[in-house]
This record gives structure tokens, C-alpha cells and sequence, in this order.
């Protein structure tokens, strides 16, 4: 219980300095004594029982944790505007609620910086950062396929369409799109006649493998880019470098440009009556409802039984990625020939 003003005004502490005397109110030492308490635990040497610091008052994210019993701290991805180091125990509880892609980086900071490849074995708090996250879930295995040239197959966004050309030059049969040189050769027989139907038919293989309708702005983007590849020098992102992507099934080479789809080995696939190609925006699924390219597993030609019915070649399509399937039809009048 607090004494009375009076009572305390009467109590005298004697203190002998440099030989004499000096009275010092006793409630003058009790607040020294406090005040010296108070310092004990909040001065530089004392930190909260958490083990975190205390916060900035400004209230900025904290710019990176003390990992793993270091006292170097590791600086968080893309800090912008921070201030103060969080402790492990803290840094450990918010590293759940971290964007993966920030949680990714922070976690890739700590390895390199401390040399290790094992969070469970070397450094246990930071068992969020192994594969899997915080919950511990292994992320699906990513499913191989092959991407989609985005320039080839028309586009709703794209503002310069061009064909491919194929032309005669100096003897030399040659293949450009959108002025990228993809493929020349000069054919064994010299005769023009044979050059010109040489041409007709390189002109036929590439329109039955890309179509007619090439993204000009996109394939120009990647030539300045490299995303996904040069095509300069590989037009369909194969890893093969044009000159050397060639076809030599038959006595004179073609391009070996890949489909907007592709066909698995061994796929029951009739082979496509003419006119039927990539230009046909019925035939082939929407690129967008896959993000490889679709797969022809089966083809088949219904030719006409009475010579009334129009003829039809069905295809059946799938998405790698996903297992989705579709069903495309390509009519043909019943006076058309059929294979």
C-alpha cells in the first residue's frame, strides 16, 4: 500500500559523498531504481521471450529472416520498402502464407547461401521450403508434350498474316515465311519442268503441315526475343536448325516442319484427301483448349455409299495435357472422288 506524502517527506536516506553528507529523498531512489529496471529490459541487450524483434513502427514487411541458428540474416525476393530482420520462430509461422513464387526464391536464397540441399536434414524450421510446400504434397509430375509454334494457325490478335512462299531462284527450290529463309534445295534433274512440279509439291507439303495463315507479328516478336526460340533459324522450335530439318523419305528432300498437331506412333490415321489442311477452321480443336499441341489418334475416310451422301473424313483428336478429347468432321460432296 502507497505511504502518505507526509510520512514520505519525512524519510531520509544518508549518503556520504566525497566525505560529507547529501539527504536524498527515499521515493527520488525508487524511481532511479525502477527506471534502471525498466532499462534492463528494454535496452539493447534484451529482446521479446519470442525470440522476434520488435517491429518497426512504421509498420513495413520485414526485409528477410535469421535461418537455420545463423545470425546472418537472408534477405526475402523482391523486398521493396522494408525494415527490420524477423527471427527463425517467427519467419518459420509466415513462411505458409508466402506466395509460392516468393516462397520458391526465399528458399533457393537459403540454399545458396548456406550450401546445403536438404531443409529436413540441415535445417528443419524451414521444412516448408522442401518440394511440396507446407503441406508437405508432392506437385504433380509435369506432363512432357509439345508447345504449339504460336505463329502458326491463325490468330484473332494477330495483324499481319502472311503465306509462306515457295519460289524458284536461280535453279534453287526455296522456302521463306514472313522473309525468314526456312529451306532450299536444288533438285538432282535440272529439267524446268521437274523443278516447277518439285515446287508445286514443297508448296503443297508445307500448306498440309502449317496452312496458309502465318503470324507475322508473333514470329517477329520472337525473333527479337528468343521466346520461344529464334525462328530464324528454327522455324517450328524443334531444336533443329532450319537448313538441316529436312524430310528425305522420298528421292527429293521437304521441310520438316512440324504439324499444328501432332500423331502418335502407330495411330490408325487414314491419310488426308486432298484439300483438306490446316486451314480449315472446323477441322482442327481450338489451340487455346490445349496447352500442347493436339494429338491426331485416329483418322478415318466414310466415303459415300450410294454416291448421294457426301463423303466425310472424321478425326480424333486429344490434349496431351489434360486427356480432353475431340471429335472434328471434313465434308466433301458426294461427286468428289474418295480414296
Amino acid at each position: 500500500m502507497p505511504l502518505p506524502a507526509a510520512d514520505l517527506a519525512e524519510i531520509k536516506l544518508e549518503l556520504r559523498l566525497n566525505g560529507g553528507k547529501t539527504v536524498i529523498p527515499k521515493i527520488t531512489i525508487l524511481a532511479i531504481a525502477c527506471a534502471v529496471g525498466m532499462a534492463g529490459l528494454f535496452g539493447p541487450g534484451g529482446q521479446p521471450s519470442s525470440g522476434q524483434q520488435n517491429p518497426p513502427t512504421s509498420r513495413k514487411p520485414a526485409c528477410g529472416c535469421y535461418v537455420c541458428g545463423k545470425l546472418d540474416a537472408v534477405e526475402f525476393p523482391d523486398k521493396g520498402d522494408c525494415a527490420g530482420i524477423l527471427a527463425e520462430d517467427a519467419c518459420t509461422r509466415s513462411l505458409g502464407s508466402m506466395p509460392p513464387e516468393k516462397r520458391e526464391g526465399f528458399c533457393q536464397k537459403i540454399k545458396a547461401k548456406l550450401n546445403f540441399t536438404s531443409f529436413k536434414d540441415s535445417c528443419p524450421a524451414f521444412a516448408a521450403c522442401e518440394p511440396g510446400g507446407p503441406t508437405g504434397e508432392k506437385p504433380p509430375p509435369e506432363k512432357k508434350c509439345e508447345k504449339p509454334t504460336p505463329w502458326f494457325g491463325s490468330s484473332p490478335t494477330c495483324t499481319e498474316v502472311q503465306s509462306p512462299v515457295v519460289a524458284i531462284n536461280t535453279g534453287a527450290v526455296t522456302l521463306t515465311i514472313c522473309g525468314y529463309p526456312v529451306f532450299r534445295h536444288v533438285p538432282e534433274d535440272k529439267d524446268p519442268t521437274y523443278v516447277e512440279a518439285y515446287k508445286r509439291a514443297v508448296e503443297d507439303w508445307v500448306k498440309a503441315r502449317v496452312g496458309s495463315k502465318i503470324c507475322c507479328d508473333t514470329l517477329r516478336e520472337a525473333a527479337r526475343t528468343g521466346t520461344p526460340c529464334y525462328p530464324g533459324f528454327d522455324i517450328d522450335c524443334d531444336g533443329k536448325p532450319n537448313q538441316a530439318d529436312v524430310d528425305s523419305t522420298s528421292k527429293e528432300p521437304f521441310p520438316d516442319i512440324n504439324n499444328l498437331f501432332s500423331k502418335p506412333e502407330g495411330a490408325p490415321i487414314a491419310p488426308f484427301p486432298a484439300g483438306l489442311d490446316p486451314d480449315d477452321p472446323d477441322f482442327l480443336p481450338p489451340q487455346d483448349k490445349c496447352d500442347c499441341k493436339w494429338e491426331l489418334v485416329k483418322g478415318t475416310v466414310n466415303c459415300s455409299p450410294d454416291g448421294k451422301q457426301r463423303h466425310f473424313y472424321q478425326a480424333h483428336w486429344r490434349c496431351p495435357s489434360t486427356g480432353n478429347e475431340r471429335f472434328t468432321r471434313k465434308y466433301a460432296a458426294a461427286t468428289a472422288p474418295c480414296p
